[in-house]
């Protein structure tokens, strides 16, 4: 291989914006308060003991899957 042509191709992204940027300076700050305000009050509501059962419960299912399949 030695005295090989080789060709290289060099492309450079041109600095692409974040598409959540579309949004930025929809909303007043009044709004954009409100929208916090609202989303701070919806997770305040998660129930992390719910949650973490489920996850336990989520895991014990799969473990019992794979072990059964072991047994078949």
């Amino acid at each position: 291989m030695e005295n090989t042509e080789v060709e290289v191709t060099i492309s450079v992204k041109k600095n692409v914006l974040s598409p959540i940027l579309r949004f930025a300076g929809i909303l007043s700050e009044e709004e954009a308060n409100k929208m916090l305000k609202m989303l701070a009050e919806e997770f305040e509501r998660v129930n992390l003991d719910e949650m973490m059962r489920n996850i336990v419960f989520d895991n014990l299912k799969e473990d019992f899957k794979k072990c059964a399949e072991n047994l078949i």
